[in-house]
C-alpha cells in the first residue's frame, strides 16, 4: 500500500536540485578562483534541467514514485547477510593467504567487485525495510551495520559516504509531510556546512580560526581567493569552505571549456566517449584501447569538474549533450527494467539517486564502485518476472 509520501525525490528533480544548487551557489561569486560562467555552459545547464523538469512533472502526476513499504521478508534479508559475510570471510583468507598489504589488491578478482556491490545493495534493501517496518529495526540493525564490512576492509569511504546518502533519499522519500521537515532539515544542512569549514580551519591551523590555536598564516579565503563582497558580508569564514567545495565542479567544467583545444568528433572519439565515459570502468578499461583523459583542474588538491567535464574534452560540446541523452536513456532503461511493483523499486530509485548526485563532482556511471550496484535490482526483478512468467505458463497447461 503506497504511503501519501512525497514525489520530490524522483531521479528527474533530483538532477535539476543538483545542478541547480551549485548554480545559485556559483552565482553568489564569493570567489575570484574560477572563471565566470558562459553562455553556453548556462543554457546547457537550464535547458537539461527543463527536460528533467519535464519528466519528472509527468511522473509526479501519476505519483509514480511513491513510498510503498517494503515487501522483503526479514528472514530472507538476514540470510542475505550470512552469505555477504561468508564472501567477506572467503576474501580475507584469500588476500592473506597472498601476503599482501596493498589495499587496491584486495580480494578474489572480479568477485571481490561482486562483494563490495552486494555489500551497497544489502544496506539500502535492509534500511528499506528498517524504514517500512519498525518491528524489524531490532532483528537487522545489527546486519545493516555489519552490510558495510567489504568497503571497511578496503577504507572505502566513499562507498560508505554515498550508501549513507542513499538510505538519506530512501527516509526522504518515506517522509509523509515534507513541508514540515524543511526547518530542520536546512538547519542541518546550513550547521553541517559550517562545521565542515571549522572543521577545515583546524586541519590547516588556519589564522583566523575560532576554535583552536592558529598554527599558520593560511586562511581560507586566501586558499579560496575570496572576493571583497564575502569579506565584508555578515557570512562566517567558515561557509567559505563549503562554498569552494560546491563550486568546484562547475569551476573545473568551465576552465575545461574554456581552456581545451577543439577535439576531433569521428568514431574513435565517439567509441572513447562510450567504453569510458558512460559504461562502468569493470568493462570500460578492457575494451576501451585508451587511457582516460585528464581534466584540466583550477587547482589540482580540488579535483571535480562534473560529470560533464572529460566528455567535453573528448567530444566537445556534442559530448555533453550526449551524456545528458544517455543520463535519460539510463533513468528510463532502470525504470523499465525494475517494474514499479517491484520490491527493488525504491532501492533502485535510491541508487539512481546516488549515481546522479554524485555525478555533480565526477562520472558515477564509470565509477566501479557504486556504478555496479545498479545491476543487482535489474537482475533480480528480471529473475522475479521470468519466475512469474514461468509460473503463469504452467497454470495455463493444467
Amino acid at each position: 500500500m503506497e504511503r501519501n509520501s512525497n514525489n520530490y525525490f524522483s531521479p528527474f528533480f533530483v538532477y535539476i536540485l543538483g545542478f541547480l544548487t551549485l548554480f545559485f551557489a556559483y552565482s553568489l561569486r564569493w570567489s575570484d578562483l574560477y572563471p565566470e560562467m558562459s553562455g553556453g555552459l548556462i543554457a546547457f545547464i537550464l535547458i537539461t534541467c527543463l527536460i528533467m523538469g519535464a519528466f519528472g512533472i509527468l511522473f509526479n502526476r501519476k505519483h509514480y514514485f511513491a513510498f510503498r513499504p517494503s515487501t522483503t521478508s526479514t528472514k530472507r534479508l538476514q540470510k542475505w547477510g550470512k552469505w555477504y559475510m561468508v564472501a567477506n570471510v572467503l576474501e580475507l583468507l584469500y588476500s592473506r593467504n597472498l601476503g599482501g598489504e596493498d589495499i587496491e589488491s584486495f580480494g578474489i578478482p572480479i568477485f571481490h567487485i561482486f562483494v563490495l556491490s552486494f555489500g551497497a545493495f544489502l544496506s539500502l534493501m535492509i534500511f528499506y525495510k528498517m524504514l517500512s517496518d519498525r518491528k524489524s529495526i531490532k532483528p537487522l540493525i545489527w546486519w545493516f551495520l555489519l552490510s558495510f564490512t567489504s568497503p571497511i576492509l578496503v577504507f572505502g569511504r566513499g562507498i560508505i559516504f554515498m550508501t549513507l546518502a542513499g538510505c538519506l533519499f530512501l527516509y526522504l522519500m518515506s517522509v509523509q509531510n515534507i513541508v514540515k521537515k524543511i526547518i530542520p532539515i536546512v538547519l542541518i544542512v546550513v550547521g553541517g556546512l559550517f562545521f565542515f569549514g571549522v572543521f577545515g580551519d583546524i586541519r590547516i591551523g588556519a589564522a583566523d580560526s575560532r576554535f583552536s590555536n592558529p598554527t599558520s598564516k593560511v586562511t581560507i579565503s586566501k586558499i579560496g581567493q575570496a572576493t571583497d563582497e564575502f569579506e565584508q558580508s555578515i557570512v562566517p569564514h567558515e561557509f567559505m569552505w563549503s562554498y569552494v567545495y560546491m563550486v568546484s565542479p562547475i569551476g573545473n567544467l568551465q576552465h575545461n571549456i574554456n581552456e581545451a583545444e577543439d577535439p576531433e568528433q569521428n568514431l574513435s572519439t565517439l567509441w572513447e566517449l562510450f567504453s569510458n565515459e558512460m559504461i562502468t570502468e569493470t568493462i570500460g578499461k578492457r575494451i576501451s584501447g585508451s587511457k582516460k583523459r585528464e581534466e584540466k583542474l583550477v587547482i589540482p588538491i580540488l579535483n571535480v569538474s562534473t560529470v560533464y567535464a572529460r566528455p567535453f574534452v573528448i567530444f566537445g560540446w556534442w559530448g555533453l549533450i550526449l551524456i545528458f541523452i544517455y543520463t535519460l536513456l539510463y533513468i528510463f532503461t532502470v525504470l523499465i527494467l525494475v517494474p514499479r511493483d517491484s520490491e527493488y523499486f525504491l532501492v533502485s530509485i535510491a541508487i539512481m539517486n546516488i549515481i546522479l548526485v554524485f555525478n555533480l563532482f565526477d562520472n558515477m556511471f564509470t565509477y566501479g564502485g557504486y556504478a555496479n550496484v545498479i545491476f543487482i535490482p535489474i537482475i533480480m526483478s528480471i529473475r522475479v518476472f521470468i519466475k512469474d512468467v514461468k509460473k503463469l505458463r504452467t497454470d495455463a497447461t493444467r
